[in-house]
């Protein structure tokens, strides 16, 4: 399982908005 630090407070659903994932994968963390 993935931890998302700034998403801790919002417990959002597994899948992440495109951007987000966008996000991770330039930080090569997705």
């Amino acid at each position: 399982e993935y931890v998302v630090e700034s998403r801790e407070d919002n417990k959002d659903p597994p899948e992440l908005d495109s951007a987000h994932v966008t996000e991770l994968r330039t930080l090569g963390l997705y």
